[in-house]
């Protein structure tokens, strides 16, 4: 299951690093062709969840490329937790805390000239979080992700003893 995220629109600018507004599309489009020649893997391309009427342009890119490996999916990623083997996600967004907590071997991309990610996390993440400057790196370590040990990449969420409604109260 591959969950895309979508950054911020039209920006070029994050933490002083500057990129062509097209880049993520590029991204992405590198991404699809890259699972289309894994011919010997299914993926499950979720949808992006778009605001005020913008549409996903892949789906009609995967609509009109019908892939035969590639499935473009927009119901909930909570549906599809049950029927995956693993999870790629190219941000550290909520999916990586709910496919670890679901028991799914995940990994995430963060791109180091936008991102800074605590060091509790990269503590508890591990190799799940994953570094990379530009989209061949970046399709390369996707490449070693799904053709290793996915094992390596489940993350265990220490859970509290003590109750949210306990905090939230106190």
């Amino acid at each position: 299951l591959y969950i895309p995220t979508f950054y911020q629109w039209d920006n070029t600018l994050w933490n002083e690093a500057r990129l062509p507004d097209t880049w993520y599309h590029k991204w992405q489009q590198s991404l699809l062709q890259f699972f289309s020649e894994k011919k010997d893997k299914k993926f499950i391309w979720k949808s992006l969840n778009f605001v005020s009427g913008l549409k996903d342009p892949f789906e009609e890119l995967i609509g009109i490329k019908n892939y035969p490996n590639v499935i473009y999916a927009s119901n909930s990623i909570k549906k599809w937790f049950p029927k995956v083997d693993s999870v790629l996600l190219d941000y550290p967004s909520t999916a990586l805390y709910e496919s670890a907590a679901c028991g799914l071997p995940v990994m995430t991309f963060y791109f180091k000239r936008f991102h800074k990610i605590r060091p509790t996390a990269m503590e508890l993440f591990g190799k799940s979080i994953c570094p990379f400057d530009n989209i061949s790196n970046g399709i390369k370590q996707v490449d070693k992700y799904i053709n290793s040990d996915l094992n390596e990449y489940k993350v265990s969420i220490p859970y509290s003893k003590t109750s949210i409604i306990n905090t939230i109260f106190e």
